[in-house]
């Protein structure tokens, strides 16, 4: 009999422990700001603040989808 593997995550709590997430969001949002600008750079923390209170915590991967997702509806809407 084969045992099954099944994928195992570790979840760590780093909430200002190992990180300064304050400094991470600073570089963070200078990089972003950098890339696309202020105003857009507002809008992706927007979302970002919108998203966490959905999920109850912070979920960037789900914020950069959505993001990419309302960027793509608004370039599709742009094409009509």
């Amino acid at each position: 009999m084969s045992a099954t593997r099944v994928p195992i995550a570790f979840l760590f709590d780093v909430d200002n422990t190992l990180l300064d997430n304050d400094r991470v969001r600073r570089d963070l949002s200078a990089a972003i700001d950098g890339g696309v600008g202020a105003e857009r750079g507002t809008w992706f923390w927007e979302l970002y603040e919108e998203i966490r209170r959905e999920c109850d915590y912070v979920d960037f991967p789900h914020t950069l989808e959505r993001a990419n997702e309302l960027v793509h509806a608004h370039v599709s809407e742009a094409d009509r």
